[in-house]
């Protein structure tokens, strides 16, 4: 019986993890620091958008980092994220929790899981036979 592999046949494959582990870190900060603005409509409509482009760029990173075999298991750890994000949001006394921004994460999620789908999660093997092809 042979297993899958956890990750893409990557060289640099902990370099492309720890940028992934930074995205993380980046959208957790961003989401959990006091909330800027005061427009109103406007920042709902970015707040929704944001929402929607960090759980794209984090679902389409780590599809280029893991396995196809891993995505699945990928989906749904970012799903809990984005859940636990606004558990904790709803914790604190300046920022709120809404329904509305997982189901964006969600959204986020699922487009970058169809793009991944359709060759997309080949990304960072691509950018490394760029890197690593030798001249000629």
């Amino acid at each position: 019986m042979t297993s899958e592999p956890l990750m893409q046949p990557l060289r640099l494959r902990y370099w492309w993890l720890s940028g992934g582990v930074l995205w993380v870190a980046t959208v957790l900060y961003l989401t959990l620091m006091p909330a800027i603005g005061g427009w109103g409509w406007a920042v709902t409509v970015n707040d929704k958008f944001g929402h929607f482009i960090a759980f794209f760029v984090l679902m389409a990173w780590f599809g280029g980092v893991y396995a196809r075999a891993n995505w699945r298991f990928v989906a749904v750890a970012l799903a809990a994220f984005g859940i636990a994000i606004e558990l904790i949001q709803g914790q604190l006394s300046y920022r709120s929790a809404e329904f509305a921004d997982m189901l964006y994460d969600f959204a986020g999620i699922g487009a970058a899981w169809i793009c991944v789908r359709l060759g997309f999660g080949r990304w960072a093997l691509r950018i490394e036979s760029w890197w690593f092809e030798p001249p000629g």
